[in-house]
């Protein structure tokens, strides 16, 4: 099953012109008279419209041309293995039946925050360290058992519904969430009909229709403990709305949130109609032990202290415990555990090293690739690196890019132009490309040693290469 929300719209609205006013007989004839005078013709004048409304209706349809379907930017919801199983029983029992759905992979792609690069905004935690899959487990399973009410009409005449037993569980997910994305995901559910319109007729055939629908009643719902990992990349921070409106939610797009792990506790819900109530409140529930036990983690995950919070978190592994063995050999436990603690805390501190520096190497590269009027940087690949013999091309390239166009811009260009019109027009040549002729071998040399660094972490850390890989792959297009 694959589901695609795309950006811009695909029906409007006929255009509309201003309404025309009802001119009396009399007026019309006085209108003739006047224009007969004058040496004007009015017969069509009252028809066509004014051109004030002309301009309107252009503009109008230029922006409907503007917001029309756009096939680079979506939001795509994958299910793919889903299995359903229902069993019905007979009418003399309470109980009338047993589903269970199982998905086998689940997974939501977005192209928002980049058009050329789809990437999972919700996905499978891959990792065979922390929890490793059972084949046979499903990413979502629900099973729902069904039984009859024991009155079929209440005291007040209406029909009742059938109770439900509910139980949910979810592997560990990934969330890679984007602020554009979300902006997105939020505009294409929300309604923006005006009231008073077309919305009234509407409303009264969604009532007509729902008189007749029964919500299921769940008299309890279970979810299992879920965990997830949280990355979250900020593109702007109302500043205004932070410190006017006193809207706190503005401070997470301060910095961005790196590996934020959520562990949710089992939630328990009684007596609800309608999987609307049921997932509302299963959301509010989550917020709440978000909120109470995890908030912290807002911090500690930001991108500035998030180094320090991967490193605080290992060095219990320098810990000795200083256990006398039975058997007397304490000196070669103790030098043993020594060595142990310290290869993986120097392991985590080189990993986490070579990270921040990719990241900082990078965030140079953009910044300084942006400064230039065009953008000559090559495209990182989508696969990462696997070690670091993988990283000779990019980096040869991106290396190579900068000093072409510092070449460009200091030497070619200027010669080209002392040709063409003299040495005074090949000075004003050089002077505007020492500029660009500097920035953009660091800018290639940053993107060259960032990449380089990804390979070398990969190569010390290959897990995080497989759980980044789990997000860019199997994305069907």
């Amino acid at each position: 099953i694959l589901i695609r929300l795309f950006d811009g719209a695909d029906f409007f609205g006929k255009p509309q012109l201003a309404k025309k006013k009802v001119i009396d007989v009399s007026d019309r004839r006085k209108q003739q008279l006047l224009g007969e005078l004058v040496g004007e013709d009015n017969t069509s004048s009252a028809l066509a419209p004014l051109p004030e409304q002309r301009h309107e209706l252009l503009q109008k349809e230029l922006s409907r041309r503007k917001a029309r379907r756009n096939t680079k930017k979506f939001v795509s919801i994958c299910i793919d293995g889903l299995r359903v199983s229902k069993d019905s029983f007979a009418e003399g029992s309470r109980l009338a039946s047993c589903t269970k759905l199982r998905v086998t992979d689940f997974y939501v792609v977005e192209t928002i925050s980049d058009e050329d690069s789809p990437l999972k905004m919700i996905g499978e935690w891959v990792s065979d360290l922390e929890h490793p899959r059972d084949l046979d487990e499903g990413v979502v399973e629900l099973t729902l058992v069904t039984r009859l009410p024991r009155v079929r009409i209440s005291s007040d005449g209406k029909l009742m519904s059938d109770e439900c037993k509910g139980v949910l569980s979810l592997l560990p997910l990934r969330c890679n969430l984007n602020q554009e994305a979300l902006r997105f995901v939020r505009d294409m559910f929300s309604s923006d009909c005006p009231a008073g319109q077309e919305g009234n007729e509407q409303d009264i055939d969604s009532e007509v229709v729902t008189q007749d629908v029964i919500d299921i009643f769940f008299e309890r719902f279970h979810v299992k403990p879920c965990k997830l990992k949280v990355d979250y990349t900020p593109v702007q921070c109302d500043v205004d709305a932070l410190f006017a409106e006193r809207s706190y939610i503005e401070i997470l797009n301060v910095c961005s949130l790196d590996g934020m792990v959520l562990n949710l506790e089992a939630v328990a819900l009684q007596n609800l109609t309608g999987w609307g109530a049921v997932l509302g409140s299963l959301a509010g529930n989550w917020l709440e032990q978000v909120v109470a036990k995890h908030a912290y983690k807002f911090l500690t995950r930001s991108s500035p202290i998030q180094p320090l919070s991967n490193l605080s978190s290992s060095i219990h592994d320098l810990a000795i415990v200083l256990v006398v063995p039975e058997d007397g050999k304490k000196g070669r436990d103790l030098f043993r555990r020594l060595v142990y603690g310290t290869s993986r805390f120097m392991g985590k501190v080189a990993v986490e090293a070579l990270s921040t520096s990719a990241k900082l190497t990078s965030f140079t590269a953009k910044q300084l690739n942006g400064v230039q009027p065009k953008s000559r940087l090559p495209k990182r690949p989508r696969a990462v690196p696997q070690n670091a013999a993988d990283i000779s091309n990019h980096a040869y390239v991106s290396l190579m890019s900068g000093v072409k166009e510092a070449n460009s811009r200091i030497i070619i260009i200027p010669y080209q132009d002392f040709i063409a019109h003299g040495p005074g027009s090949a000075a004003r040549s050089v002077a505007k490309g020492v500029p660009v002729g500097l920035l953009a071998p660091i800018a290639g040399a940053s993107e060259a040693l960032s990449y380089t660094l990804i390979g070398l972490r990969n190569q010390l850390d290959p897990e995080s290469r497989r759980e980044y890989l789990s997000m860019m792959s199997d994305v069907i297009m």
